[in-house]
């Protein structure tokens, strides 16, 4: 009910995952908590689909583990279709049952035949046909399979579940041969199935793009190779049309279909696989193109990757089976309504009405109940939340208010939200249109925000998405969404901020709350409430309106869509309620004020009634209407019936103050729709509408629930009843029934024949073609309160025992909070400052200091938290809940009163503050520490790139790193640009990647970096050594294994004779800006933090010792603990000249750093144009070997020629390199202009 109704007549079945598998652990989350004594890692996924993410995550964390680690995994995982999970039980239960190693070796290829092709080998299906067998026996009821060996790990959180799943393992284990003239039938059938797909969806000039995201940074190779793959498979039923597999069905008769492809959840159970499937898109290929080969040759060695990956992941999960250390619960429904019903269980005093959560999907009647048993984890809260690509279907501001109150608060959880539609023609705008909001201002009233909105980087190739973008527009079909993988984790603002933790540690009890006005929240919601329901809005009737109208036919975007109904407006204010602090009443009172009033969005009035009764039940607004017995209410529409001129329901004397419709709509009435192709109809919206002819009224209900089948009743006057469902929905015979709950007292006004309920289409551009059969209020089927398809109801149907409770929850509010931070609005709705109201005692030191005048001090001290001072003696500690600037502080005193208020300004990315000054915190958790903003990487898990000093490759992709403002301040101001110290970090990883690689035109590959900090001359701060450049799967980029020596004071007198000896290697110098150097400083504790899986801290850590990570960031003193110096050297380059360095070197994963693409722009309109624009190299030109390093320098060399002869002069501005003459100078000042340095 929370999401809109809509008709779809094609069902597509999505049994394999469209994008690579991701390592949920990768930020940090496997860092665990203790939990009864056991160290316990809780995953929700959401829209799991195929099982790829568990298992490829599950294999990353035992590559990250020690041999003596106690981890378990608690995954729980929803899906809506039952044919997915049906799978996934199978997948699992193989596993598991060949948990040796060497058993699931030897069964590894047919598993992998069994899960991906379409056809397979005899052997293959009677082993499916065996498992499935085990799986209905193990399922003959919840007990049998709760004692069961399957279900000692994968429990089913309801019966439903199980019983869905078992219609599947039913028909995986029917007859083995083909003499039974019904399977040869399905047989034939579905193999015409899949080749009228691929004729009419694919063809043979279909250009497939999606599938390059799998390549990483290859996906330029892969242009030709994926489309072969994909088109082999749906041509021959096995992946990549490989030959050992085609070979294999050829021998045996062609194979057999394979019913775990075949069978869907179609109401025919026939085969619906969508046709963008492929089963590579969830694995890991770029290691397949790190050698040129011809387009076959590539397609086979992914094949030969996918499957090894396949049976690596495998293999680790049937090791976590077998030592007992894996739960898996399963839940088959829709993920808004379980996440809902899991907050009930974890915040029962604060829980949402059941109106939310009362059935377990649409278009279906079955209620969400959970069984205790399987939902024993049900009152935990998660560790990472993976909404998969949820957002797509159901809406973002659906998805953030069902989730996020069940992310465990702590510093390693986190939140993942994922599209694959475009949003918007201007990325940078498509995350603040997804959230209807400024992203601040829903940060703070979430209690989650967006990393890249925080830090403004990441280490994911972001950049190469935009590049697929514009290459697959020019393939766009009309009318159809273009996709746009963009994948954000959120996290708690202030998790970042080690003295905003520490303050949370001290006093755990302290409850900080953000306070808004009610005026300013109220206009804020206001403006949500009209980009939500943007569609109605009376301005589409004017001449931009039409633009738009023709825009969004013919070139959709994720926006379009319509996602919302007003009761998922009301579910967000429910959150907002139990999250900030506010006048309430009065600020709902301005929204309705605000609501009622509007005249822009067309049927906003028609939807009043919904949402006065919705802000009722969840507790949000006392509706006088809704407040006492329908009975006494005095209405201006008319007055109310009694008892006697009524029947059924509405003839009883005391009357819940909300009651439930049912239509029951003639499947004939449905012809409308089914009398069209699939296509042609699209996906209308369906809305309930209640009219009275007399009075004059007409009220619009979205939040509905449809169903097929019949009502029975269970009582005389037919106030309750049961239903019985017709499992064939659009396919069968039953009528539709159509449910929603409306205020009592408008069933009883004015005269009973006047009333009309109806089921309506809702009116948008694509459903405009029914107005011609069904009138312009597009009416499918309406009737009075007399007729006996009108059902009026005490409850749901089928839900007689008090689950859809008509009354009110009395919404707890939070405990008194300890602090209170006030945030101001601006008109715009935009969150721009925050004050912090501090009250002193008056007779404490600091009331008297503050009494007497005392000078009042506010200074910053991480990026969350600003220090009051008072006469510099006393200092408080001042906890904001999102990143603020504390330069722009004001400070209001009053010393009678004795209180101190101070104003911050908030700090998102790309300011002056925040976590800009340090975007790569590392906290320390009392153990050991945890990098924030770095993702984890097991170096020794990650294939090595053998680089081709020609490929081009290389260059793009760090190119793509930087956005369209960061290029045009490194092509266009040279020396001249602003301090940017960021910007110059992302220059010198250019840089550093480039040299090691042999792309660097001024050296030969480099494996020593020299860091100097521009102002130092003489003065190396540290030595990088580099060892080889890796796929970074999780990131689709690169990484560099890579060793840092810390050259501190102490420390160079010590290796003094080694760096003589390391100058005759003519080491790379990396000259550094002085905000750079600070950055580095921060930096090199994260990168040597994320791959720390070999050794471990000592107890005598600095980090521990001093409560500082960095140590330092001062020239000359180390930021790093000497914990990591000499461990994980067996990668360690081998030269001579390096061993000496060795003992002190730290290893670490250095990535390339890219801007956001939902903070900033990528491609110019300029290199969307030109093509070739996006090989040309970005980033600084390598200064000269040796120069102003501190070592004894090489033989003086022309940085323009390279002449080595004659009197060479130096560059006045920075002396670091040398020139023949001015026009040597002049030919090389374009490149050296952008390092060139002023002191």
């Amino acid at each position: 009910m929370l999401t809109p109704n809509y008709v779809n007549l094609r069902y597509w079945f999505y049994p394999i995952g469209n994008t690579p598998a991701v390592n949920v652990f990768r930020d940090g989350s496997y860092c665990t908590v203790q939990d009864d004594e056991q160290q316990i890692v809780r995953v929700l996924f959401l829209a799991c689909g195929d099982p790829r993410s568990l298992l490829y995550s599950v294999w990353c964390q035992e590559k990250h583990e020690s041999k003596d680690s106690s981890l378990n995994f608690d995954f729980t995982c929803c899906d809506m279709d039952p044919a997915v999970l049906a799978r996934n039980v199978v997948l699992f239960s193989l596993i598991a049952d060949y948990s040796e190693g060497a058993d699931l070796s030897t069964h590894a290829a047919a598993i992998w035949n069994i899960f991906y092709h379409f056809y397979i080998p005899q052997d293959d299906l009677r082993l499916l046909q065996s498992q499935a067998k085990k799986l209905l026996e193990a399922s003959e009821s919840s007990h049998t399979w709760f004692s069961s060996s399957y279900g000692k790990f994968i429990q089913m959180m309801n019966e439903d579940t199980l019983l869905q799943m078992r219609e599947f393992w039913t028909i995986y284990a029917g007859p083995t041969k083909l003499a039974d003239g019904q399977t040869q039938d399905r047989e034939l059938r579905v193999r015409a199935a899949i080749v009228t797909l691929h004729k009419e969806k694919i063809g043979n000039n279909a250009v497939v793009h999606h599938g390059l995201r799998s390549v990483g940074v290859h996906w330029a190779k892969a242009t030709q190779a994926m489309p072969i793959a994909f088109k082999g498979f749906w041509e021959t039923g096995v992946v990549g049309a490989n030959r050992r597999d085609v070979d294999a069905l050829s021998n045996d008769g062609k194979g057999r279909v394979n019913s775990m492809l075949s069978t869907s959840s179609a109401p025919s159970k026939d085969f619906a696989v969508h046709y963008g499937s492929d089963p590579l898109l969830g694995f890991h290929l770029a290691e397949a193109f790190d050698k040129e080969t011809g387009s076959k040759e590539l397609v086979h060695g992914m094949v030969r990757l996918a499957k090894s990956q396949f049976r690596s992941w495998c293999l680790s999960l049937a090791s976590q089976i077998a030592s007992d250390r894996v739960q898996i619960r399963l839940f088959c429904g829709e993920a808004v309504r379980f996440c809902h019903e899991l907050r009930s269980r974890h915040y029962p005093a604060g829980s949402i009405n059941e109106i939310s959560r009362l059935y377990a999907s649409p278009w279906r009647p079955n209620p969400l109940v959970l069984d205790e048993r399987a939902e024993s984890s049900g009152s935990k809260l998660f560790d990472v939340i993976d909404t998969s690509n949820l957002i797509d279907h159901v809406g973002l501001l659906n998805v953030l208010p069902a989730v996020s109150s069940l992310l465990r608060r702590a510093m390693t959880s986190v939140l993942y939200t994922e599209s694959l539609l475009l949003a918007s023609d201007d990325i940078t705008s498509s995350l603040r249109g997804l959230l209807c909001s400024d992203i601040t201002t829903t940060a703070l009233i979430l209690g989650l925000a967006p990393m890249g909105h925080l830090v403004g980087f990441t280490t994911d190739a972001v950049g190469c998405e935009a590049t697929l973008l514009e290459l697959s527009l020019s393939s766009r079909a009309p009318g159809h969404l273009q996709q746009y993988r963009m994948r954000i984790p959120w996290r708690i603002p202030n998790s970042g901020d080690i003295e905003a933790l520490r303050m949370q540690e001290t006093r755990p009890h302290d409850n900080l709350l953000v306070k808004f006005d009610a005026n300013e929240l109220a206009n804020h919601f206001f403006k949500m409430y009209l980009e939500m329901f943007s569609s109605e809005d009376l301005k589409l009737a004017s001449g931009m309106g039409l633009a738009s109208l023709v825009r969004e036919i013919k070139t959709p975007l994720a926006k379009d869509l319509r996602y919302y109904t007003r009761l998922s407006l009301v579910v967000l204010l429910h959150l907002a309620k139990m999250n900030i602090s506010t006048d309430w009443p009065k600020c709902v009172e301005l929204l309705l004020e605000k609501v009622e009033s509007d005249r822009n969005l067309i049927v906003g009035t028609n939807s009043l009634q919904e949402l006065y009764l919705h802000l009722h039940l969840f507790g949000i607004w006392q509706n006088p209407s809704l407040s006492r017995c329908p009975r006494e209410i005095v209405s201006p529409y008319g007055e109310i019936r009694q008892p006697s001129h009524d029947k059924g329901m509405l003839a009883q004397e005391e009357l819940p103050s909300v009651l439930y419709v049912a239509l029951v709509v003639p499947r004939k009435k449905l012809e409308v729709f089914t009398n069209k192709p699939p296509d042609v109809v699209g996906t209308p919206g369906l809305h309930c509408s209640l009219i009275h002819h007399d009075l004059q009224f007409d009220n619009s209900f979205f939040a509905t629930q449809s169903y097929f089948g019949r009502l029975i009743s269970t009582s005389d006057d037919r106030s309750t009843c049961e239903v019985k469902e017709d499992s064939h929905g659009w396919s069968g015979s039953a009528d539709l029934i159509v449910t929603c709950p409306v205020p009592a007292y408008m069933l009883l006004l004015g005269p009973r024949d006047g009333l009309h309920f109806s089921l309506n289409v809702n009116s948008t551009p694509s459903t405009s073609q029914f107005v011609s059969q069904l009138g312009l209020r597009m009416v499918v089927f309406g009737c009075g309160l007399d007729n006996k398809r009108l059902w009026v109801l005490r409850d749901a149907p089928g839900l007689n025992n008090g689950q859809s409770s008509s009354h009110n929850i009395e919404q707890t509010l939070p405990t008194k909070p300890a602090g209170v931070t006030h945030v101001s609005l601006n008109a715009e709705s935009e969150a721009k400052t925050a004050q912090i109201h501090t009250s002193i005692p008056k007779e404490s030191p600091e009331g008297k200091l503050l009494a007497g005048g005392a000078k009042v001090d506010v200074t910053q001290c991480s990026p969350c938290t600003l220090r009051l001072t008072i006469s510099n003696e006393t200092a408080r500690l001042l906890v904001y809940q999102f990143p603020v600037d504390g330069s722009q502080n004001k400070i209001r005193v009053a010393r009678k009163s004795s209180w101190v208020e101070v104003q911050a300004t908030f700090a998102p990315a790309l300011t002056s503050s925040g976590y800009n000054g340090n975007p790569f915190p590392v906290l320390h958790n009392g153990s050991h520490p945890i990098t924030w903003s770095m993702p984890y990487v097991n170096l020794t898990g990650l294939p090595n790139i053998p680089i081709n000093e020609s490929d081009q490759w290389l260059t793009v992709h760090m190119g793509m790193a930087l956005s369209q403002r960061e290029r045009d301040l490194v092509d266009g101001q040279g020396i001249s640009r602003p301090a940017n110290g960021l910007l110059d970090l992302k220059e010198s990883l250019n840089l550093i990647f480039q040299s090691f690689a042999g792309r660097n035109p001024k050296c030969g590959p480099m494996r020593c970096f020299l860091l100097q900090p521009k102002d130092r001359a003489g003065g190396v701060d540290g030595l990088l050594f580099a060892s080889a450049t890796l796929h970074d799967h999780d990131a689709g980029s690169i990484l560099l294994d890579a060793y840092i020596v810390q050259l501190t004071q102490s420390r160079v007198k010590d290796v003094l004779p080694a760096l003589s000896g390391l100058t005759k290697t003519n080491p790379l110098t990396i000259l550094v800006s002085e905000e750079e150097s600070v950055l580095w400083k921060n930096l090199t504790p994260a990168l040597a933090e994320r791959c720390r899986f070999t050794w471990s801290h000592k107890a005598s850590c600095e980090y521990r010792r001093t409560g500082r990570v960095p140590l330092s960031t001062a020239y000359g003193e180390a930021s790093l603990c000497s914990c990591g110096e000499g461990q994980a050297s067996e990668t360690f380059p081998s030269r001579k000249e390096y061993r000496p360095f060795m003992k002190y070197a730290t290893r670490i994963a250095i990535s390339p750093i890219s801007a956001v693409n939902y903070i900033e722009k990528f491609l110019s309109e300029k290199m969307k144009r030109d093509t070739e624009a996006l090989s040309t190299s970005v980033g600084r030109q390598p200064a000269s070997s040796g120069s102003r390093s501190g070592l004894s320098t090489t033989t003086p060399t022309c940085q323009h020629c390279g002449r080595t002869s004659g009197n060479l002069k130096a560059c006045a501005r920075c002396q670091a390199v040398r020139y023949c003459n001015h026009e040597c100078q002049k030919a090389a000042w374009k490149a050296h202009k952008k390092i060139c340095g002023t002191n």
